[in-house]
């Protein structure tokens, strides 16, 4: 069973130097349940183009929610986006974050007084999703990783995708070989 549970928050729009990020507040109470586990939402990330293949379907970008619990275990809620509709949560997220760096320092826009909730980023649908065992997709790619990547995308317009790929274009890792890994879910192969 997954329960997505996420919250309004004030975050943290970050340019990392690598993605579009967005970083949770101290105080944010947003959570992922999987049974009885529960695990904190710390930050959200996107990648252009998609770093899943749903058959032999790829996506221009994805989204993926980094949930870490007190112990370190880590759990990963994948969004794929396609493009439609503009999509106001993610514009707020393009007009918030800076445009640049100053390498090796990331940029922050902290205290923006911005609200914002993950949940207007999620598909109509969260009951339908692939899960596996994996690693981390950006360095140094630990392993031990739960995901979950939900089946059904996420619209965002042509330009909004444009304007993401103008922060950072193919930032994703390449889809990997299972390596004998078992793909389960609720989802069926389209």
């Amino acid at each position: 069973m997954l329960e997505i549970q996420y919250v309004k928050d004030t975050p943290d729009f970050f340019n990392s130097g690598h993605a579009v990020q967005v970083n949770t507040s101290a105080s944010y109470k947003g959570v992922l349940k999987i049974g009885n586990d529960i695990y904190p939402l710390t930050q959200f990330h996107f990648h252009a183009p998609s770093e899943h293949v749903i058959g032999f379907k790829t996506f221009p970008a994805e989204l993926h929610f980094v949930h870490v619990r007190p112990d370190g275990r880590i759990a990963v809620l994948g969004v794929l986006l396609k493009e439609g509709a503009a999509n106001p949560a993610i514009q707020t997220i393009l007009d918030n974050v800076p445009a640049t760096t100053t390498p090796p320092e990331p940029a922050h826009n902290t205290n923006s007084g911005v609200a914002l909730n993950p949940k207007r980023l999620l598909p109509e649908h969260k009951s339908h999703f692939y899960t596996y065992a994996g690693s981390l997709t950006t360095p140094p790619c630990s392993e031990g990783v739960s995901w979950y990547v939900l089946a059904e995308p996420v619209e965002a317009s042509t330009a909004q995708i444009a304007q993401l790929e103008g922060f950072y274009k193919d930032n994703n890792r390449w889809p990997q070989n299972l390596n004998g890994r078992t793909v389960t879910g609720t989802a069926k192969r389209r």
